[in-house]
């Protein structure tokens, strides 16, 4: 999992390196507040240091100097590498990924029910969630990186 979150972390800033100054000064620094607060989990009404934010800041738009010529990196899902544009390959790689966890966790007998059960509710759509099963997986997929972007993010400023 880990290194699925770097990789879309690294596409994630690879796209703010070409296109962060589509937005005029105000919106950009708006924005980049934001994502201070974002990625070190900070309610919106915590006051904010102006010297850790412009420190922040800098080293940020240097990192993302350091990616404009940059190649969107493949996304390892389901054992393979996936192209970070195809949706597609992307659910069916973590719908695989799913399978092969539910089976782990079946007693011997139970695998080959596990992994059917999972796909007939995929193809029946029976999965929680407003997208169906599809929806669901992709929606946990972002919702656990970003979960554990967070947490990176607060250890690595020591929180």
């Amino acid at each position: 999992m880990q290194a699925l979150i770097e990789m879309v972390q690294r596409n994630c800033d690879i796209c703010d390196a070409r296109h962060g100054s589509d937005f005029g000064m105000c919106t950009y620094l708006l924005k980049m507040r934001e994502l201070y607060r974002w990625e070190r989990g900070l309610p919106l009404g915590a006051p904010l240091g102006k010297d850790d934010v412009g420190d922040w800041l800098t080293m940020r738009e240097a990192h993302l100097e350091n990616l404009q010529g940059a190649d969107f990196a493949e996304l390892p899902i389901g054992g393979q590498s996936v192209d970070p544009f195809d949706a597609e390959a992307q659910v069916e790689g973590i719908a695989e990924d799913e399978n092969e966890d539910k089976a782990g966790k079946a007693g011997e007998d139970d695998r080959g029910k596990a992994a059917a059960g999972f796909a007939g509710e995929a193809e029946a759509g029976e999965h929680d969630g407003a997208g169906g099963a599809d929806g669901d997986l992709v929606h946990r997929l972002h919702q656990n990186t970003g979960d554990e972007l967070r947490k990176g993010a607060s250890s690595a400023i020591g929180k």
